[in-house]
């Protein structure tokens, strides 16, 4: 839900920023503090989302998950030595997948911890909506359900699994602390951290994934584009008629804006600006939207009601200003 409010946020601060250009070029629209206050609000809800957006993730299949769990435990996992100090270290790894089936929410880990170790699991929602509990590897994997919670929404979930030797009230058994050490001052690895009795506790990597599936969210995502869309033309008192794809139906990697004759009458450095200030938002919303790749090129042109091109994107950069 996170990535929606942070797509909220960022179509106000687009929407606001297309009030001040028309207010200011066309002498439209609302007054100057209540687009302050817009973008102020915006704004917020923009920092919000990129603080508890995550980013998505593709995982394996849970037979696949197993199947590695299961190889990775037939493996001795023999220590090693640290070459600075001659002090025997262990490097532990693992994964943490998230499914969705039945109204739970399935948390399974893959790991090459010895048996006993415990994995303290976290599940949560954009709005921090969360379920925890404590898994324990048993064969290199460990399985647990969670009831999904009913104030989850549509969006992205986050999982974190850690493997804590620093939590008294839910210590490792002291087959793991004997491994470990008994404040896991023997780890080493891309997944240690260190924790605040002198030791590391494993994190692995936090994982995203679609809630409840996919589709759902794309939809969600979808709906969300279309109305900032939308707001854009609404907001803009008549200077922006529409905005469409520029080639066919669907590709969003051109886009044509379709202005009034509002345009023709400002001088071209404010059209200049004006394009450049909406062709950017515009941009933005198509790319946050998933419409293009994150590395795709979204170019925009601006078009009055006959068809005729007004302006055009340059090579490196602005607008070339035709009529």
């Amino acid at each position: 839900m996170g990535a929606l409010i942070g797509f909220l946020g960022l179509a106000g601060l687009v929407v606001a920023v297309v009030l001040l250009v028309v207010r200011v070029f066309f002498k439209k629209g609302l007054g100057y503090k209540n687009i302050g206050v817009l973008a102020g609000v915006a704004l917020s809800l923009f920092i919000i989302g990129l603080v508890i957006t995550p980013t998505p993730s593709t995982k394996e299949s849970f037979e696949a998950g197993l199947e590695a769990g299961q190889q990775a435990v037939q493996q001795t996992q023999e220590p090693k030595k640290n070459e600075a100090t001659d002090e025997v270290i262990y490097e532990v790894t693992g994964e943490l997948e998230i499914k969705f089936k039945d109204g739970k929410a399935i948390a399974t880990i893959t790991t090459n911890a010895i048996d006993g170790s415990v994995f303290e699991t976290v599940i949560m929602d954009g709005n921090l909506n969360m379920v925890s509990d404590f898994i324990t590897i048993q064969n290199g994997v460990g399985v647990k359900e969670f009831d999904i919670p009913k104030e989850w929404e549509v969006g992205y979930i986050s999982g974190l699994a850690m493997m804590r030797f620093n939590l008294d009230e839910h210590p490792q058994p002291d087959k793991v602390k004997k491994a470990y050490g008994e404040n896991g001052e023997k780890l080493r690895g891309k997944f240690a951290v260190e924790n605040n009795v002198n030791g590391y506790n494993i994190n692995l990597e936090i994982v995203t994934v679609p809630y409840p599936d996919e589709e759902t969210v794309k939809a969600k995502l979808d709906e969300l584009f279309v109305a900032a869309m939308n707001e854009l033309i609404n907001t803009s008192n008549g200077v922006i008629v529409n905005i469409q794809p520029h080639f066919k139906d669907g590709d969003w990697s051109s886009v044509a804006v379709i202005v009034s004759d509002a345009w023709y009458y400002s001088q071209d450095y404010e059209k200049e600006r004006f394009a450049e200030n909406v062709g950017g938002a515009i941009q933005t919303i198509v790319t946050s939207a998933g419409k293009v790749g994150s590395d795709d090129l979204v170019t925009v042109y601006f078009y009055d009601t006959y068809g005729k091109e007004l302006a055009s994107p340059k090579l490196l950069g602005g607008y070339k200003i035709k009529r």
